[in-house]
């Protein structure tokens, strides 16, 4: 409002006030959500098999920053707007014969006994664009969030699953569905778990894992002779409560420590 009162009012000039005033909210959010993927495995993932930091940016930390980044701005383009229309309104920003809903809403303030709709109808398209710019920044979310398409995406296939099911009712459905059941599955009991004995399929063999962290105090074992296979097509949980060293085997493993 000083630099404004200063200074002439104009488009130009409000343009310029509200950018530099705005700029550092994404600057502050890119950097902390930048910081906060920096630290996740996939990152690491993609740095253990050569990625460049550009590449890296490139394809797995910016489809994750930008659609934070586009719900801020179409939340701050409401607050733009109303700050636009507020100083506006006090005479501090678009000036005539430029036109501004703020500054149609101050000629109209006059009129409201006569005729209360010129300042109605523009202040009824201020609180509408507000809120369909809410509406927007949502949808914007939803859109291009990589975490937020793929949970519509398995909604979406449940709901096709179950107009299939619904489609294909019947016995003989039901006794197709059952004969062409994966058979394919390891028996629960064939290998002993925590074992890392190796086979023709195992894809990953894990023998005798130790890792010890040095600190002033001297080495601190926090790994002791962990093992296990993984053949292909299998999943592996490691499982244990917090501080058991789930995390320290995988970076192990990856080769990231």
């Amino acid at each position: 409002m000083v630099v404004l009162y200063v200074f002439s009012p104009s488009a130009a000039s409000i343009v310029l006030v509200l950018a530099v005033a705005r700029i550092p909210v994404y600057l502050r959010t890119a950097r902390a959500e930048a910081a906060e993927l920096r630290s996740r495995l996939f990152v690491d993932a993609a740095r253990t098999f050569g990625t460049g930091s550009w590449a890296t940016i490139r394809r797995h930390v910016a489809p994750s920053v930008l659609p934070t980044l586009l719900t801020v701005a179409a939340l701050d383009f409401c607050f733009v707007m109303l700050a636009e229309s507020s100083l506006s309104f006090l005479g501090i920003g678009i000036q005539p014969p430029d036109v501004s809903w703020g500054l149609m809403v101050a000629q109209g303030r006059q009129e409201l006994q006569s005729a209360w709709w010129i300042a109605l109808f523009p202040g009824l398209a201020i609180v509408l664009t507000t809120v369909s710019a809410t509406v927007l920044a949502s949808w914007a979310r939803m859109a291009t969030d990589p975490g937020q398409r793929w949970r519509e995406g398995v909604r979406r296939s449940g709901r096709r699953a179950r107009w299939s099911r619904r489609a294909s009712a019947g016995p003989a459905a039901r006794g197709s569905a059952l004969a062409e059941a994966d058979t394919t599955a390891v028996p629960v009991g064939s290998r002993p778990a925590g074992t890392g004995q190796s086979t023709a399929a195992d894809v990953l063999v894990v023998e005798g894992l130790s890792v010890d962290v040095h600190t002033p105090a001297g080495p601190v074992h926090v790994i002791r002779r962990v093992g296990f296979s993984v053949r292909s097509g299998e999943t592996l949980a490691l499982l244990g409560e917090s501080g058991c060293g789930k995390s320290m085997t995988a970076h192990a493993v990856a080769g990231l420590l």
